[in-house]
């Protein structure tokens, strides 16, 4: 058979999960999400710690910024922060490795390959007893990928 002959498939496997486990796994799930709470609180006040000195430095320079003209060069300006507006051109015509040139600032290159993919598609049923069977369908299909 040619290869053109396999463009889909799928595959699917059931798990089960008893009531003591699946509590075992909630305690546990409780158990990080407070060390997570904590912490994320430490995380905040250093955040926003950052975030404030952002602002006022921000703030301070903004006070500072002279505007200048892109066709001429100020030696007075040296040092200072400034804000450039204009068109931005060029001569010079970039190549890659692969011969392709253009008269740009830059190239770049989208690489994609045809290749499978899977989707994962899951379906939790709960049984007499507790227990919750999961059942994981694996399909899979070919497509142009960059990853």
């Amino acid at each position: 058979m040619a290869d053109e002959d396999y463009d889909s498939g799928s595959y699917t496997e059931t798990s089960e999960k008893g009531w003591g486990e699946r509590l075992g796994e909630s305690i546990k799930g409780v158990a990080v999400g407070g060390i997570l709470v904590i912490a994320s609180i430490g995380v905040l006040f250093k955040n926003e710690g950052c975030a404030v000195r952002t602002a006022e430095g921000l703030k301070e320079v903004a006070g500072l910024v002279v505007t200048i003209q892109p066709d001429k060069i100020d030696p007075a300006n040296e040092g200072k922060p400034v804000t450039v507006s204009g068109e931005a051109s060029t001569t010079e015509t970039l190549s890659d490795n692969l011969g392709f040139s253009a008269n740009a600032f830059k190239i770049s290159r989208n690489v994609e390959m045809y290749q499978w993919a899977e989707n994962k598609h899951e379906k939790k049923t709960k049984k007499a007893g507790g227990k919750e069977v999961t059942e994981t369908t694996y399909t899979y299909e070919k497509k142009w990928s960059s990853s």
